[in-house]
């Protein structure tokens, strides 16, 4: 049970549209993930994305792109809300079927 809730936790992600430029946000920010759209259409996830010689290059996953190229970045952060809504129906029935079984009400 546990291991379907930590599941559940883990598909509560969106893709956020981040305004500052590219390369400023991946040096302060650090992001986990990125999603990249460059002037080609092109659209790549790049996995612990970092700044290197004018590209923003992937350092757990293969994949680049250059600075002048990037023309959407978004990055993935948990959307809480939609994790406590779809993870708090599942937490209460399990303690209504433990309480049940357990004869404790």
């Amino acid at each position: 049970m546990v291991f379907l809730l930590a599941a559940l936790l883990g598909a509560c992600v969106t893709w956020q549209p981040v305004t500052t430029p590219a390369a400023d946000y991946v040096t302060s920010e650090a992001p986990e993930r990125a999603r990249i759209t460059t002037s080609d259409g092109t659209v790549m996830t790049i996995e612990a994305p970092v700044v290197r010689a004018g590209a923003i290059v992937g350092t757990l996953s293969p994949g680049a792109a250059l600075l002048g190229d990037i023309s959407f970045f978004e990055v993935e952060q948990t959307a809480m809300v939609r994790s406590v809504l779809l993870v708090l129906p599942a937490v209460v029935l399990v303690a209504i079927v433990a309480l049940v079984s357990c004869r404790c009400i």
